[in-house]
C-alpha cells in the first residue's frame, strides 16, 4: 500500500480505497404530470389518485407536483389508472387518552344530509401472532362451494 500527505498527516492509502466500484445507474422513472391549462371540470380541492402496477400516489390537484412510478414493463402494456375524488362529507371524533379497551364511537358528519357511521377503535399488540381471517367475501364462498359441487376440489 503507498502513502499520501493529507494536511500534516500521513495517510496510507489502500488499493479498495483507490478504486471506485462501478454502480448501475438507478432505473429511470415514470413522472406523470398533470399539462397547465388542460384541466377542465376538475375542482380546487381535489385529490388526484393515480395507480401504476401496485404503486399508487396521491396529491391535490391544486398542488402541480409530478408523480413518479417505477418503469413500466418494456415487454407489455401498463395500465395507469386515474381517479379524482372530491370530499363528500367530513366528521370527527376525539380519542380519549389511556382508553386501553376497544370502543366504538359515532361520527355524524354535518351539513351532509343523514351520512353517518360508527368505527371501533382498539389497540394492538403487535407481538401477538396474527390468525389467518375466515373467507368473508360471499362470493368467495359461493365460487369454493360450486368448485366443490362439480368436484374441482375436495
Amino acid at each position: 500500500s503507498k502513502t499520501r500527505r493529507v494536511g500534516s498527516s500521513t495517510v496510507a492509502s489502500s488499493p479498495l480505497r483507490r478504486r471506485r466500484r462501478c454502480r448501475e445507474p438507478p432505473p429511470a422513472t415514470m413522472e406523470i404530470s398533470l399539462v397547465p391549462g388542460q384541466c377542465h371540470g376538475l375542482a380546487e380541492d381535489a385529490i388526484l389518485s393515480i395507480r401504476a402496477g401496485s404503486m399508487r400516489r396521491q396529491a391535490a390537484i391544486a398542488s402541480g407536483r409530478p408523480f413518479r412510478f417505477p418503469p413500466p414493463s418494456p415487454q407489455e402494456d401498463s395500465v395507469v389508472k386515474f381517479e379524482v375524488l372530491t370530499k363528500v362529507a367530513s366528521g370527527y371524533i376525539v380519542l380519549k387518552p389511556d382508553q386501553g379497551t376497544m370502543r366504538q364511537y359515532h361520527v355524524a358528519c354535518p351539513g351532509a344530509d343523514a351520512l353517518s357511521f360508527d368505527v371501533e377503535v382498539k389497540p394492538v399488540d403487535l407481538a401477538a401472532p396474527v390468525e389467518p381471517a375466515e373467507p368473508q367475501d360471499v362470493a368467495a364462498k359461493d365460487a369454493k362451494q360450486y368448485l366443490e359441487s362439480i368436484g374441482m376440489m375436495p
